[in-house]
């Protein structure tokens, strides 16, 4: 096992930063040097390179359902009781 030390060797952190700056996967990446995606986050953040945006989405819109069946099936679930259709 790798310590932080001797795994980020000067030729990886070379790599990480020129597959980084090319818009290269995070999963790639890792699989190329043989580290997680994770952890080519990490050294990306600690190297200060170029930030990625977030694949995330923040506002996203909620999903609702119909009242009717919102009334009917989740009140039951609420209140302990199974949901038999009805």
């Amino acid at each position: 096992m790798y310590t932080q030390s001797t795994f980020w060797t000067p030729e990886r952190k070379e790599d990480l930063a020129l597959m980084w700056n090319e818009g290269i996967e995070t999963r790639i990446i890792g699989k190329a040097l043989g580290a997680t995606k994770n952890a080519v986050i990490g050294k990306a953040h600690r190297m200060r390179l170029t930030p990625r945006p977030s694949p995330i989405v923040r506002n996203a819109p909620k999903l609702s359902f119909p009242d009717n069946l919102r009334d009917r099936k989740f009140d039951k679930i609420i209140a302990g009781q199974t949901y038999a259709g009805k």
